[in-house]
């Protein structure tokens, strides 16, 4: 607060809250004050009268007009949490559209050359794999994800969904080798399949892995 802040507020509390409402029962400096007063001044000093003014109100008012307030900020409350439910939802619907092109491949070692294999790479490595006849042009995006470490899984963004289909469809040859390749779920997705998976497992059933 500076000089004339203070200045400001040393007079305005020597004027009872009822002359800056009703300035012509005062003198024409209390008017003066009012007039050129900072805006958090005069704010706060309001609101130290209407807290005055409400204190001596009958409880059932209080009470009343307490009811409302609450009324008020549970209506704000509920319209804010749908606002949000809405966006998360939104946000849930990019996600999975962003990842509905996406593969994750376990099992190409990193190494100092080829820390970022490119396309024609893993088009070389899953045609050899899968019997497949891929191209570099199949694929939008090779990149590695996770910490560093030699063992990264590649997040492989495909051009079009039937090459995931037919990659994914071809992927079970890939059992008993060292390579692994799945869907690219999010971590709620994961989570589903897992506790799905153990609950089949459980019953005796024949289950297909959560991955």
């Amino acid at each position: 607060m500076n000089e004339r802040e203070a200045e400001h507020r040393a007079t305005m509390e020597a004027y009872p809250a009822k002359k800056l409402f009703c300035p012509s029962i005062g003198n024409d400096h209390a008017l003066e004050i009012m007039m050129h007063a900072d805006l958090d001044v005069m704010l706060e000093m309001l609101n130290k009268a209407a807290t005055s003014l409400e204190s001596v109100l009958p409880p059932n008012v209080r009470i009343a007009r307490n009811a409302r307030r609450v009324k008020s900020l549970e209506d704000e409350g509920r319209a804010l949490r749908a606002r949000v439910d809405r966006l998360e939802t939104k946000v849930q619907i990019l996600d999975k559209k962003q990842r509905s092109k996406n593969i994750i491949l376990y099992g190409f070692k990193e190494s100092s050359e080829d820390a970022q294999p490119t396309a024609a790479q893993i088009a070389t490595l899953l045609n050899g794999k899968l019997g497949l006849s891929l191209t570099e042009n199949d694929f939008a995006d090779v990149t590695r994800v996770g910490r560093t470490d030699p063992g990264r899984p590649l997040l492989i963004s495909v051009v079009r969904l039937d090459t995931k289909r037919v990659i994914l469809s071809r992927s079970k040859v890939l059992r008993g080798t060292e390579f692994c390749i799945t869907e690219d779920l999010s971590l709620e997705e994961r989570l589903s399949r897992k506790q799905r998976f153990e609950l089949c497992r459980s019953a005796g059933q024949d289950c297909k892995s959560p991955q």
